[in-house]
């Protein structure tokens, strides 16, 4: 998931823009990377990723972790 372009390299290569994919989608990745790996702590991105992509992939780290603390907190 370092990319944040679901093109190819050769795509990227040929390509005359900068593609910098869906920040969103970024972050659900790298979720579900976590989910499957959860001994991983260190996430980040590559071409194509900007503090966009950051933030999500903090949210989606973050956000299911911050809700059950607040149900804890609520119990």
């Amino acid at each position: 998931f370092c990319n944040a372009s679901r093109l190819s390299h050769a795509e990227l290569e040929a390509s005359d823009s900068l593609d910098d994919g869906n920040p969103v989608e970024f972050g659900k990745l790298h979720k579900s990377m976590r989910d499957n790996a959860p001994w991983l702590n260190i996430f980040g991105g590559c071409c194509g990723c900007d503090i966009r992509h950051v933030s999500e992939i903090t949210h989606a780290l973050t956000a299911e972790r911050n809700s059950s603390r607040i149900n804890e907190l609520s119990e």
